[in-house]
């Protein structure tokens, strides 16, 4: 499964770590703590390995269906989010496609996230929160999860 990952991230000439490893090289040297939801790579591709077999069949085909949308025409990157074009569309897709993987790493995710960001803020300070501009889009988006975590957005 990660090979395949990875050979799409090949194919769409991206390496999407690149963004966190810089903010947390930083971070550390400028020595403020950092956290993230996985430890490290090995522990996500734990989390990944958990799904069960019918959430891992919906994430190979919600790969396959990439490349087809790209050759239908029908696509917008789900990775414009790094040129600050975001779309929902991506989400809408993935939710009604692939809905047993959509709701293993894109709802149980988001709730994860924002259950460590209430105990991270219930500690005070100041905080700067990297997070993919695609866990705010779709029905079941972090803000969402945030509300029903008890934390209100505010919006201008």
């Amino acid at each position: 499964m990660v090979c395949i990952q990875y050979a799409f991230w090949e194919q769409q000439n991206l390496n999407l770590s690149d963004p966190e490893e810089k903010l947390v090289a930083f971070a550390r040297a400028a020595q403020k703590p950092v956290k993230s939801l996985f430890a490290d790579r090995a522990e996500y591709y734990r989390f990944m390995g958990r799904m069960s077999d019918f959430a891992q069949t919906h994430y190979f085909q919600a790969l396959y269906n990439i490349f087809d949308w790209q050759r239908s025409g029908d696509y917008n990157s789900r990775y414009d989010w790094t040129t600050g074009k975001p779309d929902a569309q991506w989400i809408e897709k993935f939710r009604t496609q692939t809905p047993d993987f959509y709701r293993y790493i894109y709802q149980r995710r988001n709730t994860a996230i924002a259950e460590q960001l209430v105990t991270i803020l219930a500690n005070g300070g100041t905080h700067f929160l990297y997070i993919d501009v695609n866990r705010l889009l779709g029905p079941d988006n972090l803000l969402n999860a945030l509300n029903n975590a008890g934390i209100q957005s505010v919006e201008e």
